[in-house]
């Protein structure tokens, strides 16, 4: 979740997370 908070990262934060959920 700390991922999200890296903003250049964002979009593939939500990516995995959206993968893992």
């Amino acid at each position: 979740t700390l991922v999200i908070g890296y903003g250049i990262n964002n979009r593939h934060a939500l990516a995995v997370l959206n993968t893992i959920i």
